[in-house]
C-alpha cells in the first residue's frame, strides 16, 4: 500500500452522512437543522427492509442509516474493511487564501493562479465504488429532487472551473437495473490541490417509490458505471 493510502475506519453517522447533504444541495443552517432533528436507525435492518436478502459486492455491507426530519431516509453502505484511497493533496502556498493582494472577480477570495484541471491525473475505469448511499425521498418531494439531481446543470469538462475547483457534469446515459432503465448522472468534483473525486448517481424510482443510488468512488479513479450496474443488480427491490 503506498505511503500516501489509508483506510478509513466507519465514522460516526451525523457527521458522514453531511457529506451525502451536499449531493442533495442540503447545506447551511437547513442542513444543520436537520441534522440536529435526525433519527439513527439500524443499517442492516434498513437494507432488509428495502431489498431482499443477498451477498452485495465489493465486500460492501451497511453501515449506518438514518432518518432526517424531512422525511429522507438515508442508508449507507462501505466495504467491510472500511474505504481506501489516497489523500486529498494539499493547496500550494500560491492557491492558500490570503496569500495575494489581490482578489478575483468571482469574490472567492482566492488568488487566481492558472490551473490546467485537465492534465490531472485520474485512473481509468475500473475500480469499485469506495461508498454507497441509498437515498428514498418522500414522494412528494420526489419530483423537484430528481429534476434538481438529473436534469439541472450543464454538461461539459473542467475548462471553465477556477483554481479552486468546483464539480462538472461529464456524462449521463441510463443504467440496467433488473427489468428497469434507470438514468444516471456522472459528476466530478475537482478539488483544490489538483485532486478529483467522481459520484455517479442513478434514479431507481418506480411507481409509488423514489430511491436514489449515490456511489462515490476513490480519490482519483474514474467512475465506472459498470461496476455500479454489479451493485444493482445485487439489490433486489422488496
Amino acid at each position: 500500500m503506498s505511503p500516501d493510502v489509508h483506510p478509513q475506519k466507519p465514522e460516526r453517522v451525523l457527521p458522514i452522512l453531511g457529506i451525502a447533504l451536499l449531493l442533495f444541495v442540503m447545506i447551511g443552517a437547513v442542513g444543520a437543522l436537520v441534522w440536529q432533528r435526525s433519527r439513527t436507525v439500524d443499517a442492516r435492518e434498513t437494507m432488509t427492509t428495502w431489498f431482499e436478502a443477498g451477498e452485495l459486492p465489493f465486500t460492501l455491507v451497511p453501515v449506518e442509516s438514518a432518518e432526517l426530519a424531512n422525511g429522507d431516509r438515508v442508508l449507507r453502505l462501505m466495504p467491510a474493511g472500511g474505504i481506501v484511497e489516497p489523500e486529498r493533496k494539499p493547496a500550494p502556498p500560491e492557491q492558500q487564501p490570503g496569500k495575494s493582494g489581490e482578489k478575483p472577480a468571482d469574490g472567492s477570495g482566492m488568488p487566481f493562479v492558472p490551473f490546467d484541471w485537465s492534465k490531472v491525473d485520474v485512473r481509468a475505469p475500473g475500480d469499485p465504488p469506495c461508498e454507497v448511499f441509498l437515498v428514498r425521498y418522500p414522494l412528494a418531494a420526489a419530483g423537484p429532487r430528481a429534476k434538481e439531481l438529473f436534469e439541472v446543470g450543464v454538461q461539459g469538462g473542467p475548462g471553465m472551473l477556477p483554481p479552486s475547483g468546483g464539480r462538472a457534469v461529464l456524462d449521463r446515459g441510463q443504467l440496467t437495473w433488473r427489468e428497469w432503465s434507470a438514468p444516471y448522472v456522472l459528476e466530478r468534483e475537482y478539488e483544490l490541490g489538483g485532486t478529483v473525486r467522481d459520484t455517479l448517481r442513478v434514479n431507481l424510482s418506480r411507481e409509488n417509490d423514489s430511491l436514489i443510488c449515490f456511489a462515490r468512488f476513490p480519490r482519483g479513479s474514474s467512475a465506472s458505471p459498470k461496476k455500479v450496474e454489479e451493485l444493482l443488480a445485487a439489490l433486489a427491490p422488496k
